[in-house]
């Protein structure tokens, strides 16, 4: 069989092991120091950042069923570029709503210069009545 180790032979042995791990770990070190170097030093990380940006929030106008849409999450687009499409048939509904309620205002208008014309023509009526009353009770005093 083997001989056991002396003291020195032993303190050798475990200098030379010590020395392994420690180049190992060194050229650990050195290989992600230069990865590092390389790659990683160009990734910013962090847990609480704000970042400008040139993201807006679009809101509609009005409201209504999208037909299509011009443009993607993230997309670039241009002052004027049409970014939504909305179905026309609720746009043309609500015209043909507010050009009826339009017409019955015209109607009911020209209902009340009507009834003016009356009003007046019925005021010109009771004058004179009253300058034929009074000039009736004129004659008769």
């Amino acid at each position: 069989m083997s001989e056991p180790l002396t003291a020195t032979e032993a303190n050798t042995a475990r200098r030379r092991g010590l020395t392994v791990i420690a180049a190992a770990v060194a050229i650990a070190a050195i290989g992600w120091g230069g990865w590092h170097w390389a790659n990683g030093r160009h990734v910013e990380t962090t847990d609480n950042a704000y970042v400008a940006g040139n993201v807006v929030q679009i809101t509609p106008q009005i409201g209504g069923t999208v037909v299509s849409i011009g443009a993607d999450d993230t997309d670039y687009v241009k002052a004027g570029q049409l970014l939504v499409k909305l179905d026309p048939a609720d746009a043309r509904v609500a015209l043909e709503q507010a050009e009826a309620q339009l017409a019955q205002t015209v109607r009911e208008v020209r209902t009340l210069y009507a009834n003016n014309a009356t009003l007046k023509a019925q005021v010109s009526l009771r004058n004179a009545d009253l300058a034929r009353a009074q000039a009736d009770a004129a004659r008769m005093q």
